[in-house]
């Protein structure tokens, strides 16, 4: 019988990689074969590992991680190709009797590899530049009233300067594929497989602190490089929208810290609406501790 995913989730810099590699030593430990899918709409650019904080060589040497570093920051992605890809890997995986850890803080991609949901259709790059150019010349608040006007349940699932999501929302209106109903769909559809969904979180100090520290130290491995060899490279428009490309190249580090609180704390929002087996406070937890945790939530539920 294949064994059931475990889903790990949670804002940026929370210690998703860290407890990853805690919980499958002790999978291992139980004679299980563990494998870690990233659910990261970054991680999957090779180019870009510092930038989009992808599991590092160490990491990777002790645990295998699927869904990363598998592109050129030049080709394209989106929720769909990325959702088949990933979704054909954990059936082979599962297939192969191996232990699934999904690990992740892109919402919609955790929940298009776990759910069945409906995944909105690419669109165009005549659409992606029409409707960008109009935002550009017309201004975020002038483009979320027009959202408002055409789409309003829509509008009110997205935040005012959410420039990336007003952008999405209209571009696929303009394509014929609005959003049906609401949001509150995506994270009430079925599971594709048995899941324990965990969620990670931390005191909103403690993780701005370790925001923070990552910039810092992403500066220090050499992030400014990264971004110089990744813009003379060329981004696809998915790549480009990575937070520290424009700001590293600038050496604004204050705005990449603002971006990264902004979407850590975006994140903690969607939170709210993800119905999880079991939230931890890692706040004052060891990785170690807290993988441990996962593993008696999987005893409990008969998910071993």
């Amino acid at each position: 019988m294949d064994l059931p995913v475990i889903s790990i989730y949670g804002p940026t810099s929370v210690g998703k990689t860290e407890v990853s590699l805690s919980l499958a030593k002790l999978l291992r430990q139980r004679g299980e074969d563990p494998v870690a899918i990233s659910a990261d709409a970054f991680a999957v650019y090779r180019e870009m590992p510092i930038i989009s904080a992808a599991p590092d060589e160490t990491a990777r040497g002790e645990l295998d991680y699927r869904m990363v570093g598998d592109l050129s920051v030049a080709q394209e992605s989106n929720i769909g190709v990325f959702a088949a890809r990933a979704i054909s890997e954990i059936e082979s995986l599962l297939n192969s009797g191996r232990r699934v850890i999904v690990v992740g803080g892109s919402s919609l991609y955790m929940m298009a590899l776990l759910r069945n949901m409906q995944i909105s259709p690419p669109v165009t790059s005549a659409i992606r530049n029409s409707v960008q150019a109009r935002i550009d010349s017309e201004g975020i608040e002038t483009s979320y009233q027009r959202l408002i006007d055409l789409h309003p349940e829509l509008a009110t699932q997205i935040a005012s300067q959410d420039a990336r999501r007003i952008g999405r929302a209209l571009e696929l209106i303009e394509s014929g594929h609005p959003p049906v109903g609401s949001s509150d769909g995506i994270w009430n559809a079925s599971l594709r497989w048995p899941t324990l969904l965990v969620g990670l979180t931390r005191d909103r100090e403690q993780l701005r602190a370790r925001i923070d520290n990552r910039v810092e130290q992403m500066v220090t491995n050499g992030a400014v490089a990264e971004a110089e060899s990744v813009a003379a490279i060329g981004c696809s428009a998915t790549a480009s929208k990575a937070i520290g490309i424009a700001e590293l190249l600038v050496g604004d580090y204050e705005s990449m810290r603002v971006r990264t609180w902004q979407l850590a704390r975006s994140q903690l929002v969607w939170m709210r609406k993800m119905q999880f087996d079991t939230v931890i406070d890692a706040s004052s937890q060891s990785a170690e501790q807290v993988a441990s945790s996962i593993v008696n939530q999987l005893d409990s539920q008969g998910l071993t």
